[in-house]
This record gives C-alpha cells, structure tokens and sequence, in this order.
C-alpha cells in the first residue's frame, strides 16, 4: 500500500485536521500549519466572543467574487462587492472600506454572500450545527502523528495549541499520542518558509535568530514516516517555541509548561471603562467590596513563563 502525507497552511491545515478523524489507510503523518480545529471557537466566533466581523466579511467576499468568476457569472452580486465593497483585484481577504463595516444589520451580509454566512449567523452558540466540523470533539478518533505549526500573532494559535495538547493526551493509540509535535514561532497568519525577523507584526523585529527553514523539518519529518529513514525527528524534544523578548527558540517537553505561574488579573474601573480615554484598567489587586471589578474567566488563563 503506498503511504502518504499531508501539509498545507490555514484552510490547507483545517482539512487535515478535518481529514484525520476519517483514518484514511494510506495516510501516515500530517503538517498542519496556522489552522483551526474547533470552527465555531477558533474561525468564526473566536472563543465565545463576538462574531470575527473584520476576517470573515472579507474572506466570505473573497470566495463569492473567486466562486462568481470561476463560474463565469458577472451578475448583480459580482457588481455590488465591486461598487460598493471592495475593488478587484485585491489581495486575499483585504480589509474592507469604513464604510462596509457599517453595513448593518449583520444578516445583510448573509442575506448577500449567502448561504455559509447565514448559517455562520444563525448559530452564534457552539451546538450540534458546529459538532460536525469540531475536531478537538474527535481526538480519540486519530491515530496518526501530527507536527502541528503555529505562531503567537496567528489568528489560529488556539487551535493548534488546543488540537495539539488533546492529541497528546486522548489520541487512539499510545504511540500516536507520544508522537505529536508542536512548533509555536513569532510571526502572524503565515507559511513561515524562512520567516522574516519582522514584516507582518508590524514594526517588531524579533532579530535574526526568529528566521527558520521550516522545508528541513517538513522533509525530515516525511523522510521518517513515509520514507523510514532515521533523521532523528523523533529524538528531539516535542515542543519547541520561539521566546519573545529574549528572540531565541527553546526546546520543551510539554505544553503548558509545567512550570507555567498562572496569574489572575481583575478589571476594574469607576464606572467610565467605555472607551480607550475612559478609566478602566488591569490590577493584580482582587477586589474588595466595591462594584466595578471582574475577574478574568479562571478558564482560559493567561500563562506567563518562567525562564
């Protein structure tokens, strides 16, 4: 039976998380890279919160005009996204005029780029509608080896840290579980083929030691699983994460670290936190009897590492 492995960067990463649950016989290792694993947490709703109007406009236009063109269609809708929206060409999922953001109420947008955002915006609550497509309720289904990639500023960092850690811990099989890898470096949304120290984060500059050739690491990865060749992949540690601050990359053997300190920050205010020039603020200080101060959901608590 001929053996085959999967890479691919954002979408290209989803359908691999999506793909492994299925255990395909020939499939013997994955590469996700920047991808979401829990569509209604990770892609469109971002952890409970509101509806990611800044991306998912964009990207639901982006697939309409691609999906108009490749159709041949130059309609009503293929006019108002250029009039009124956005003009061609553009790069993918440009941000949208001042304007399109007001557009409201929201179920315009879905009542014009239906029928995925409709749906997107009737189910604003994880439910059965997201089950089907939420991998991280799949871990004990998958029973391949996965080198999961992601970054700090990457829209997606949730889910390849949550796909990872779930994997490590209820994948089918020992072997499976042990042989997760996880890579977590400093640049945003992106194939970090030879990362830059800086670009697209604006104007940090992470230093030369941020740059990395992640071809290497695809090809040694590949060599050992549908090659049989030993390059030592799997002698190293799991984990590796590139330090911000400090600019270098370190080795782990778990993630969270066990030696991560959680620390509980409280919001708290005088009753004018409504704007940037209002008065609310982070203190390490739990509140006391006044009104005003919220403790961060203990839930999904920020970690903070010690060197």
């Amino acid at each position: 039976m001929a053996m085959s492995g999967t890479t691919g960067q954002s979408y290209l990463g989803a359908t691999q998380y999506l793909l492994a649950p299925s255990r395909p016989p020939h499939l013997k290792a994955a590469f996700p890279v920047s991808a979401a694993a829990d569509f209604q947490q990770c892609w469109v709703y971002h952890t409970g919160g509101a509806f990611e109007l800044g991306w998912q406009i964009p990207y639901a236009i982006f697939m309409a005009r691609d999906s108009l063109e490749r159709l041949g269609l130059k309609g009503q809708l293929l006019a108002t996204l250029e009039r009124e929206l956005i003009p061609a060409p553009t790069p993918f999922a440009q941000p949208l005029c001042e304007e399109a953001y007001r557009r409201l109420p929201l179920m315009a947008w879905g009542d014009l780029l239906r029928p995925v955002l409709t749906d997107y915006l009737n189910h604003p609550e994880d439910g059965p509608y997201w089950w089907a497509s939420n991998v991280e309720r799949q871990h004990a289904n998958i029973n391949i080896p996965m080198y999961h990639v992601t970054s700090w500023y990457d829209i997606f960092l949730h889910g390849g840290l949550t796909h990872y850690c779930g994997l490590r811990q209820h994948a089918m099989t020992p072997e499976t579980r042990a042989q997760q890898k996880l890579l977590v470096g400093p640049w945003a949304h992106r194939f970090p083929y030879t990362a830059p120290s800086s670009g697209d984060t604006g104007d940090i500059d992470f230093g030369p030691n941020a740059r990395i050739e992640l071809h290497e690491t695809q090809l040694r990865w590949f060599d050992y699983y549908l090659k049989g060749i030993d390059t030592g992949i799997l002698d190293e540690p799991p984990v590796k994460i590139f330090v911000m601050g400090e600019n270098f990359w370190r080795d782990e053997q778990e993630w969270p670290l066990a030696r991560t300190r959680y620390t509980p920050y409280y919001l708290r205010s005088q009753g004018q936190a409504n704007s940037l020039h209002g008065d609310g603020r982070l203190e390490l200080a739990p509140p006391a009897d006044e009104t005003g101060s919220v403790r961060l959901r203990p839930g999904r608590p920020r970690a903070y590492m010690r060197r």
